[in-house]
């Protein structure tokens, strides 16, 4: 049988990171370029949770029209909000 996980490991995902856990990271890419763009330039988080989470940008990377994903995003909790911390 074929070992599929290689391209996996030399993509920098670990042994533990199971395949639908990496399947959710690369549907990311189907963002429109200027929400990744924006996601990669958030400030690092000091305190609270980090936001957005993966599972609020699902519903947008979902849609292909990439206007429409802007306007999901525009809508989305503001990404510079984090959570307070507890």
């Amino acid at each position: 049988m074929a070992d599929y996980s290689a391209p996996w490991h030399s993509a920098g995902f670990g042994a533990s990171d199971s395949r639908a856990r990496i399947t959710q990271i690369m549907n990311l890419l189907y963002l429109a370029p200027d929400i990744q763009e924006q996601l990669l330039l958030l400030p690092r988080i000091e305190k609270g949770n980090d936001r957005p989470l993966e599972r609020d940008l699902r519903p947008i990377a979902t849609v292909l029209d990439w206007r429409k994903q802007r306007q999901m995003w525009k809508r989305s909790p503001s990404p510079s909000a984090a959570s307070p911390p507890r």
